[in-house]
């Protein structure tokens, strides 16, 4: 599988553009749509056939990675955010 359509895999561009989030606002958390958006308007991930990654797809991706992502039902919305990680 061929990278050159994406600089990042798309867990990592969620993990950049949740962590954007947090910095500006002080809540690092957005429902899928809003994450798929944000990922979408900084060009961090297109999928391999360059279209951008769906709300869909981007919940998927959160809850394959649980160590990363928590995911919560709020109002009918899947809203993902970033679980507190251990420092090293």
């Amino acid at each position: 599988m061929s990278r050159t359509s994406s600089p990042l895999m798309l867990h990592e561009a969620m993990v950049l553009a949740l962590l954007e989030r947090k910095h500006a606002c002080g809540r690092g958390e957005l429902d899928t749509t809003a994450l798929a958006d944000a990922v979408a308007e900084r060009t961090l991930f297109t999928r391999g056939d360059t279209k951008d990654a769906r709300a869909k797809q981007v919940g998927a991706r959160a809850v394959q990675y649980p160590r990363l992502f928590t995911v919560v039902l709020r109002e009918g919305r899947r809203v993902v955010s970033l679980k507190r990680l251990p420092r090293r």
